[in-house]
């Protein structure tokens, strides 16, 4: 199904450039998250036939209105698929313009409304702008929403009669509470959303519950991003209780809340939590008894990006030994791809037990950066990767690490120093 989506709302695990590239919301470097895995390969940015001619008008005053009819009219002339109004100081007036513009109706694919001046009224005139058929993208992120303004996003008459094409809906950083998230889902308006980010904004765990009780209206759901909301393991049971709805995730974000070990312990012995590829638990007040609990837990065989960062970790002696009666030789995080255990308290000794449990062998990227690794570390790490040539290590803020070993690195394409 996403296959289709435009390429989202992020940019390489960090949720900042939303609106960038037309045909990518699979790709993983745009998942929500933050510094976890900053490393990617460069790629060339292809320039369109009349960019210079929108990126002048786009630098230029939109709340005259010669201005952005201009601009409706060279997006409509180019037929562009993505407009980006982030930090533009977009008023009502303006919005109202867009709203009811068949140049830009026809159009635009992606918009990016990031951090503008319009208010409840504004909200208004973009739920008209959210029932045009082209538009699957829509990021709203720092505009101070509230539940209120969030209620006026959804058309007032014959609401049961529309759906919104919108795949993807980003209110990051936001003045979103529980209310807010009722208005979202107690109706089938947004039910085609794939992605929705909700970071750092106050759903807290009423919000969880909104989300169950609404589950059936986002059923297409596959990327869920609550992180930064105020969350405690009471959310994760609310969560938890959502299997339907949990069944079909297969990006989530949690990081930043305080859901602590028993609250996710939980969700990876849940069943519909085996569709998961990419889970970000960073800063969520974790302990290794979590990290143990996933190596052999079925239901995490296919996670493949990982953000473990900031739970201050002390690994201590993991062991490869199942439970009883489980096969000693299952082991569940097999196919880990990107890996980040920064900002953790990880020494030489952690780095030789994580290797003898072959937790790295299939890594791309590894994140150690914050830690406390040395030159011993360093070797075992060297010895582990020495025939595996596509591998990136971020050993970024070691200071156990030597100027002589960092030096000694600097030629080691491995190696982020």
């Amino acid at each position: 199904m996403t296959s289709s989506i435009t390429n989202n709302f992020a940019n390489n695990l960090n949720l900042t450039n939303n609106i960038n590239n037309i045909n990518n919301i699979n790709n993983i470097n745009n998942i929500n998250n933050t510094d976890t895995f900053e490393y990617k390969k460069s790629s060339k940015t292809k320039v369109y036939k009349g960019s210079k001619e929108i990126e002048s008008l786009l630098n230029s005053d939109l709340n005259q209105n010669d201005n952005i009819n201009n601009l409706l009219t060279k997006i409509d002339h180019y037929k562009f698929k993505k407009l980006d109004l982030a930090n533009k100081s977009i008023n009502n007036v303006t919005l109202r313009l867009l709203a009811n513009s068949p140049n830009f109706s026809s159009n635009i694919k992606m918009l990016n409304l990031t951090d503008n001046k319009f208010n409840e009224y504004g909200m208004i005139y973009l739920s008209n702008i959210t029932l045009h058929k082209s538009l699957e993208s829509l990021d709203l992120s720092s505009n101070y929403l509230t539940c209120n303004m969030v209620k006026c996003l959804i058309p007032v008459e014959n609401v049961n009669d529309k759906i919104s094409n919108l795949k993807e809906l980003i209110l990051k950083d936001n003045l979103i509470e529980a209310k807010g998230i009722n208005s979202l889902t107690n109706n089938p308006y947004f039910s085609k959303l794939v992605n929705i980010d909700l970071s750092k904004n106050s759903i807290e765990d009423k919000g969880l519950e909104y989300i169950k009780v609404n589950q059936k209206n986002l059923i297409n759901l596959e990327r869920l991003n609550i992180s930064d909301n105020k969350i405690t393991k009471l959310g994760m049971d609310i969560l938890n209780s959502c299997s339907s709805f949990l069944s079909h995730l297969t990006h989530l974000n949690l990081s930043c809340n305080k859901i602590e070990t028993e609250g996710i312990l939980k969700l990876i012995i849940n069943k519909s939590f085996k569709n998961i590829i990419y889970l970000n638990i960073k800063q969520c007040q974790l302990t290794i008894e979590v990290l143990k609990q996933m190596m052999h837990s079925e239901n995490c065989l296919n996670i493949k990006y990982l953000d473990f960062g900031g739970n201050k970790l002390k690994l201590g002696h993991l062991s490869n030994k199942n439970k009883k009666n489980e096969d000693k030789n299952k082991f569940y995080l097999q196919n880990l791809i990107r890996l980040s255990l920064k900002s953790n308290e990880i020494n030489d000794n952690d780095i030789k037990s994580l290797i003898k449990l072959k937790l790295l062998n299939n890594l791309e990227y590894l994140n150690l950066s914050i830690n406390k690794i040395g030159k011993k570390g360093v070797d075992s790490l060297i010895e582990e990767y020495i025939d595996n040539f596509s591998v990136k290590i971020n050993l970024q803020g070691n200071f156990e690490l030597s100027t002589k070993t960092k030096h000694d690195l600097e030629n080691n394409n491995k190696f982020i120093i």
